[in-house]
């Protein structure tokens, strides 16, 4: 049987986030307040892949967009490496669901938006988004409009745009949720391969249940809203990992009934408040 236990840490790891005590309270129409986040306490280890998984609207995007610098808590705090989280912060890449290329920008232009905005100057911005773009797979298409590109294409530039300005923290909101399933099957590969060589602490929202196993160190599984972290699971699997393989690993399937009871149990509770 699985463990839940955590493996024990050592004193000088560093986290690359803290989350402490954040709650989160919205204006309904009606005027009536909701809580969408409550008592949330989260920490993440540098380079540390982390999944988080819950039943819709129990505050997963909501737990990324406090964490980006996007919303301030109504309370409790975000750390970045120790600095308390006030805005947007450089060290925080963000990949949303939608590509958001935009359409009168090549892929090389899109691809270095952020290092424009930045002040890096045209030359190292070409070279930096052209190794980027090789890297990803996407080489000989940076003259390319985004309608002239698949959907999967989209997805790798998107993820370019993201890692080429080198932030140290990469939050991930359902990216690869819109593909079919052989391209996203090809996507997380593809991407589950870059981060290996990168090694960047990496949060991933996401609803498919085998690619938070298959990518994460751990999967945090959050409760029917208000959002409350339920239960947190580490991912004993060998690394590197490639898709193909680890859905074959015996402990793979274990920690997918592991999750979905969790899941099913939150789900339900979900309904019957409906």
């Amino acid at each position: 049987m699985l463990q839940m236990s955590a493996r024990p840490q050592a004193a000088s790891i560093r986290h690359a986030f803290s989350i402490d005590g954040i709650t989160h309270v919205v204006r309904a129409r009606d005027g009536r307040n909701l809580t969408i986040l409550d008592g949330v306490d989260l920490e993440i280890r540098e380079g540390e892949f982390v999944s988080i998984v819950g039943t819709s609207g129990c505050g997963k995007s909501t737990l990324l967009n406090l964490a980006s610098g996007l919303l301030k808590p109504s309370s409790g705090s975000v750390r970045v490496f120790g600095d308390r989280l006030a805005g947007l912060d450089s060290r925080i890449g963000y990949m949303f669901q939608v590509d958001a290329l935009l359409p009168w920008r090549t892929v090389q232009h899109n691809v270095g938006m952020g290092l424009e905005l930045a002040g890096v100057p045209r030359a190292e911005r070409n070279q930096r988004t052209a190794a980027i773009l090789a890297e990803l797979g996407l080489a000989g298409f940076e003259k390319h409009y985004p309608s002239e590109l698949s959907g999967g294409m989209r997805q790798r530039a998107s993820l370019a745009r993201t890692w080429v300005t080198n932030p140290e923290i990469i939050l991930m909101d359902e990216p690869f949720g819109a593909l079919d399933s052989q391209t996203r099957l090809l996507i997380q590969d593809s991407f589950l391969a870059f981060w290996e060589r990168h090694r960047k602490t990496v949060v991933l929202v996401t609803h498919d249940l085998g690619e938070a196993i298959a990518m994460s160190d751990r999967v945090v599984v959050m409760s029917a809203r208000p959002g409350r972290i339920k239960t947190i699971i580490p991912i004993d699997l060998p690394r590197p990992r490639r898709l193909e393989e680890t859905h074959r690993e015996p402990k793979y399937n274990e920690y997918w009934q592991m999750l979905w009871q969790h899941l099913k149990e939150e789900a339900n509770q979900a309904m019957q408040g409906l």
